[in-house]
């Protein structure tokens, strides 16, 4: 889903719970695309203009993990702390508390690709359900 939206330089720019749905067969799929723009040029990562791009996808799939994996909401306690989006009182896996950290790096050429996040998504998905 993602990746085939990012193949075609098309940035979501609003990837949360909410906006992706599950097909009959499980599959995910995205929606609302109302803000979504399609990369035209590359701009310098110093630019001060705030644009939404392909890493900030991949920032934004890191809390969407969380809320699968482990069905808690990320990002509403950072109007109250600055940090990473994720209460620390919550006992998370570490290859997955890695994983979603690199997603929410602050350098975005350390977030994983696309390819990565599925990759990584998969297989945390087919271990957490193998193990019921």
């Amino acid at each position: 889903m993602l990746s085939a939206v990012h193949d075609r330089d098309v940035i979501h720019g609003d990837l949360t719970n909410n906006n992706v749905l599950v097909a009959a067969d499980g599959s995910p799929r995205l929606a609302d695309f109302g803000i979504s723009n399609i990369m035209l040029l590359d701009l310098p990562e110093d630019q001060p203009i705030q644009c939404a791009t392909k890493s900030s996808d991949i920032y934004a799939l890191g809390g969407i993990m969380l809320q699968v994996l482990y069905g808690k909401q990320p990002y509403w306690w950072l109007k109250f702390n600055q940090g990473e989006p994720i209460d620390s009182s919550i006992e998370i896996q570490p290859n997955h508390l890695n994983f979603m950290r690199r997603c929410w790096s602050t350098a975005r050429d350390d977030r994983p690709s696309v390819a990565e996040a599925i990759d990584y998504l998969q297989e945390a998905l087919s271990n957490d359900t193998s193990s019921v």
